[in-house]
């Protein structure tokens, strides 16, 4: 098994450590939300949220840039968006798409 990793982007080291170090790292977010297109209105208004992405479950993966995930609950909820679920992303990948400049829709 790896433990440890190094991620480069277009020929340069973006990041290295052991995986543990890599994927506590990731501020990506998964949200089932009841309408997908008033929670990225909502979300795009939020400041602290980098970026939305959509899985194919239907979710949204947000990448958060120091907001806490229970403020932008609130900020959904706000915003007349039903909040199903809540998971913070802890996998390689999802280290892997925050550390790099990917776009994702």
């Amino acid at each position: 098994m790896c433990t440890h990793a190094l991620v480069v982007d277009r020929g340069g080291l973006v990041a290295s450590g052991s995986v543990a170090d890599l994927i506590g790292a990731t501020t990506s977010v998964e949200f089932e939300v009841g309408d997908a297109a008033a929670a990225r209105k909502a979300l795009s208004a939020i400041a602290g949220v980098r970026s939305v992405g959509s899985l194919p479950t239907g979710a949204l993966l947000v990448d958060l840039d120091g907001i806490a995930r229970s403020d932008v609950v609130a900020a959904l909820v706000h915003a007349g968006v039903a909040v199903e679920s809540v998971v913070p992303r802890r996998k390689l990948e999802d280290a892997y798409l925050s550390l790099v400049d990917v776009a994702f829709d």
